[in-house]
């Protein structure tokens, strides 16, 4: 055995080790700083400006996707749902709408198709129009007055969600608060089934 030789591989291998681990150290987020949320991306399916189209009857000059979910009960019954904006000619609406694209599965025949998410028995509100863009604080009492939120009930899995944040800005003039998308964080890294 000569000296020098024998120890260069394992010394080129130590430098290719901590220049790696140095690497990933570089590239992980910092455990006090969160990570940002996955970026938005709805089913491809989901043509909001034809939706609220067919649902209301008349051509927004352009809708949005404010946020969405997707879920599933432990009877397989797929539910579908988002918030829209659309702008007309003198007016804004935001709309929850939803569907069940599984139709008849888990008792809910019919409803494959999209609609106003509607409940009768308590305060709601499905859709809300307003003679300006709404600010964040409306869309916020709009969320809050449908109902809208990341999490889900016992017996439901979210399969996806999100905010698209671009919308939210445009629409609002701001970002999502930190409450929501911290919610929202939190579900996606944690609990979202992946198909």
């Amino acid at each position: 055995m000569t000296g020098g030789c024998e120890h260069e591989p394992l010394t080129e291998m130590k430098s290719i080790a901590a220049l790696l681990w140095v690497v990933t150290l570089a590239g992980c987020a910092s455990p006090t700083r969160p990570r940002s949320p996955r970026p938005f991306t709805p089913p491809a399916s989901w043509h909001v400006t034809r939706i609220v189209n067919r649902l209301y009857d008349s051509s927004p000059e352009e809708a949005l996707i404010i946020a969405w979910r997707i879920q599933e009960d432990d009877r397989h019954t797929r539910v579908e749902s988002f918030i829209a904006a659309a702008r007309y000619e003198r007016s804004w609406r935001l709309t929850h709408l939803w569907r069940s694209p599984r139709s008849g599965i888990g008792g809910l025949s019919g409803l494959s198709k999209w609609q106003e998410f509607t409940v009768w028995d308590a305060p709601f509100v499905g859709s809300q129009e307003y003679d300006h863009k709404p600010t964040q604080s409306e869309l916020l009492k709009f969320l809050d007055e449908t109902w809208w939120k990341f999490t889900v009930d016992r017996g439901w899995h979210i399969h996806d969600t999100g905010i698209d944040y671009s919308s939210w800005r445009y629409l609002t003039g701001e970002a999502p608060p930190s409450e929501l998308t911290e919610q929202l964080q939190e579900r996606q890294n944690n609990t979202i089934d992946h198909d």
